[in-house]
């Protein structure tokens, strides 16, 4: 039951580190952070960062 709980959470993070290992090896150390703000920086207001975005598709992974 505890694995489910947090199955989830656990292939989202392994999503986000194999998007990070891809764009740094493409792009050099500030290549994720580039890719995410070309992506999604439009979305993101203010300077906090105390924000989420939902992704499309995600419920159906």
């Amino acid at each position: 039951m505890l694995k489910n709980y947090y199955k989830l959470p656990v292939m989202c993070l392994l999503r986000v580190k194999d998007s990070i290992d891809t764009w740094e090896k493409r792009f050099g150390a500030n290549g994720y952070f580039e890719f995410i703000e070309s992506y999604m920086g439009s979305q993101i207001k203010g300077s906090e960062m105390n924000f989420t975005l939902m992704s499309p598709g995600l419920w159906e992974m």
